[in-house]
């Protein structure tokens, strides 16, 4: 998802993602890794992990379910898309 904000208030609104995202599915996750520069984050689950990147003009989400988790796919998906819209607005 393209953005038009400096890069450190991308940041901070992907940190902010990350935490409304362990907010919703508190079960569901075990950790969160940042780069020290906080530009990425890799985020472990119980049936999924996935990764949270930002530079200067995207920011990009890739998650990766199980089979198991696979029927939570859209669920999970609209929430973060969601979210990404509150945070980033349309690009």
């Amino acid at each position: 998802k393209a953005h038009s904000l400096s890069l450190e208030e991308a940041k901070t609104r992907v940190q902010a993602l990350v935490e409304q995202v362990k907010a919703q599915f508190p079960s569901l996750i075990s950790g969160v890794t940042w780069t020290p520069d906080g530009s990425s984050a890799k985020v472990d689950g119980s049936m999924f992990d996935g990764t949270f990147n930002v530079d200067a003009r995207e920011i990009a989400v890739r998650l990766n379910l199980s089979i198991l988790a696979s029927p939570f796919r859209s669920k999970v998906e609209g929430q973060i898309n969601k979210a990404l819209e509150e945070k980033f607005g349309t690009a």
